[in-house]
């Protein structure tokens, strides 16, 4: 596991942009060097990058705070292991410090929306003990809202 948030690190942001075009699971709207800024870990194996997270802050009105919204990508032959979950477990403890650093940023935790087929059956559960992510909410077009609040966060 190799951490990126704030960092620059540029052969981490290099290996990003590489596995995204390789894989080309990027919209074409979506710039891969800005997201490459967004990364906040990579996972490697053997030396070869075959997963990303990236996080942006987003404000959830219904809970009237900020998260870091998280986005994963694992390569599909490196499914089936554990680097989306070791990924995921990485960026709460990680993104957690730094936010408890940074109080100014006023973040309250980590977010992210079920969008993977191949996850459906853990969207039956409502809380993931790891990540302690939990069902928080639903997006207009049905997909869950998963959110977990940082331990240091305090409601205004």
């Amino acid at each position: 596991m190799r951490p990126g948030w704030r960092r620059d690190d540029a052969q981490l942001e290099a290996d990003a942009i590489g596995f995204w075009r390789r894989l080309g699971n990027l919209r074409t709207d979506t710039s891969p060097e800005a997201r490459a800024k967004e990364l906040v870990a990579g996972c490697y194996k053997d030396g070869a990058l075959i997963g990303v997270l990236t996080a942006a802050p987003v404000l959830l009105d219904f809970l009237r705070a900020a998260f870091f919204m998280l986005r994963s990508s694992v390569d599909p032959d490196a499914r089936r292991g554990h680097a989306a979950s070791t990924m995921a477990y990485f960026a709460r403890d990680h993104l957690e410090a730094w936010a408890a650093g940074h109080p100014e940023e006023n973040m309250a935790g980590i977010a992210a929306i079920l969008e993977s087929r191949e996850l459906a059956g853990l969207g039956q559960v409502p809380f993931w003990p790891g990540t302690g992510l939990r069902l928080s909410g639903y997006t207009p077009d049905g997909r869950q809202i998963r959110v977990s609040w940082f331990r240091h966060y305090r409601l205004d």
